[in-house]
């Protein structure tokens, strides 16, 4: 009875295993990110860093969003969608966008393809990583981002202002959760909207040249 036992607590791990992996995706049209996924009763869900954007504005904020706009999960990018055997389609969330998709998965390499108002389409390619590990050292690179920006904004008196104060703190307490540059550019966006618009450019034009983007 002991070795049935083992054997199927053996067979569901695996199962379990199978059924949940991690992809380093790549977006053409943007910054990389990682992604889980997750298959269970042939139902597909993907989701990058769980309530990043909870995170980054607040859970108060967030509903509000929720309230008065299209986005519907706590996640930078999350889908859901019916898999068969290795293909799939869905709705696929992207920030305020709500998007049609299709996508497959094969050994270790995932492919999305993206389908937007405009009859447009982008397609995503991941490759199946162990874990997730961030792509750089974020909170190195937004120390370097605000001592840049603070020695070359034009207004020293607003780099005293509160409002800056405010930023620098959120943002630099958030940079250790952060894993990939795609989460890094919508934690600017979200922390930085009450930034004077030029400040705002800098800071942004900044994290392109740190982050070596043309």
């Amino acid at each position: 009875m002991k070795k049935y036992t083992i054997t199927l607590i053996l067979i569901l791990f695996c199962n379990l295993i199978f059924a949940q992996k991690i992809w380093f995706v790549n977006n053409p049209k943007g910054f990389d990110f990682y992604l889980n996924t997750t298959i269970e009763d042939s139902k597909i869900t993907g989701m990058t860093r769980k309530n990043a954007l909870i995170d980054i504005v607040g859970r108060f904020k967030f509903t509000l969003a929720k309230m008065t706009t299209s986005i519907i999960y706590p996640e930078i990018v999350h889908f859901e969608g019916n898999i068969k055997e290795n293909y799939f389609k869905g709705k696929y969330q992207k920030l305020f966008d709500q998007l049609n998709f299709n996508g497959v998965i094969k050994n270790d390499s995932l492919k999305i393809i993206i389908t937007h108002e405009n009859n447009n389409t982008t397609e995503l390619k991941g490759v199946k990583v162990d874990k997730i590990e961030p792509v750089r050292d974020y909170k190195k690179t937004v120390k370097r981002i605000i001592d840049i920006t603070e020695g070359n904004a034009d207004s020293q008196k607003f780099i005293k202002s509160n409002d800056w104060s405010k930023f620098k703190i959120k943002i630099l307490e958030i940079s250790g959760r952060i894993n990939d540059d795609y989460e890094l550019e919508i934690a600017f966006g979200g922390i930085a909207k009450n930034l004077p618009k030029e400040l705002i450019e800098i800071v942004k034009e900044n994290t392109r040249v740190l982050l070596n983007i043309k």
